[in-house]
Parts: C-alpha cells; structure tokens; sequence
C-alpha cells in the first residue's frame, strides 16, 4: 500500500511538472507573437466575449491584432493620466482621485477584507500604488513583457514610447 501510494504521488508530480511546461511554453509562445500573457490592464478590452453556452463569440466585425483593441471610454483616460504625469501637471494621488471622481474603478478583483472584516471582491477605488503600476506598465507602450524581457506587441500602444520614457524617468525622482 505504501509503496502504490508512492507510485501515484510520483505520477502526479511528473504530470505537474509536464504541464508546468506546458503552460510556460504557451505564454512564452503568445508574448514572442506580440498577444498579452495575462488580464487585460485598464484601457483595452478583448475582441472576443462568452455566450450563453460558454463558448466564444466575437464582438468585433473584424478581430484586431493581438485580439485586443483600445476600449473606447478608458483608453483616452489612460493617455490623459500619462501626459498629465509626464507634463507635471499632476501627483500620483490627484490621477487616483479624478480616476475615482470620474467613475473609473481598478480591475481588480482579487479577494480582500473590507470595512466589516468580511471577504469581499471586485472592482475598486484607485490609489496611489495602483496608480503607479499603470504608469509603470511598458504594456501602454506597446510592449509585451514575458520573464523580464519586453518584446514588441501586436496591440495598439495607448502613449508614445517617448512619453513612456519620460513617466519613468519623473517615477524614478
């Protein structure tokens, strides 16, 4: 009996570490062809949707590059929020506040303790952290980052790599 136990846990652990490879291979496979590795960060919306039967379904006519486009209300506030903190117009805290003022709320929808002490999930208010990783995010520029290396991507970049270039230099001081 012990011995058979042993036997499963070591093909459970080979199946684990196959398809470990697997995946890894996949992102890395879907970031070299310029398509995102992970969620869709604030700003982009993905072509395609799942129907009533879970299948998929296309919400654009035609698909765009990378399976993405821009998302028509949260794009142009991302490109504002950069040129504001390019130009200096604006703190990390006053984008958070005009983000929340507008309406706006973070994709994020891991589980956290809210006011109550109970478990709750979904989107919500930005600041300043959340923020800075927007601004800290080559993915607006129109790169792809898979494993420390930044490829070019197929979607369409929200700011200028110069504009990129000079939020992280401001970030950095």
């Amino acid at each position: 009996g012990m011995l058979f136990t042993q036997m499963l846990g070591a093909f459970a652990q080979y199946y684990s570490d196959a398809l470990g490879k697997h995946v890894s291979k996949g992102l890395e496979q879907r970031a070299v062809e310029g398509k995102h590795t992970g969620g869709l960060p604030l700003g982009y919306q993905s072509c395609w949707t799942k129907d009533e039967k879970g299948g998929k379904k296309r919400l654009c006519e035609v698909e765009h590059p990378g399976g993405i486009h821009v998302h028509p209300m949260e794009g142009p506030v991302v490109t504002e929020m950069f040129h504001r903190y390019a130009t200096g117009t604006a703190t990390l805290s006053q984008l958070a506040a005009w983000l929340n003022g507008e309406g706006f709320r973070t994709r994020n929808m891991h589980k956290l303790l809210n006011a109550e002490g109970n478990l709750s999930s979904g989107p919500r208010l930005f600041t300043t952290a959340s923020v800075r990783g927007i601004l800290h995010n080559p993915f607006y520029a129109g790169k792809v980052q898979y494993k420390g290396k930044l490829l070019p991507g197929k979607h369409e970049a929200l700011v200028t790599q110069e504009v990129f270039d000079l939020v992280q230099d401001t970030l950095r001081r």
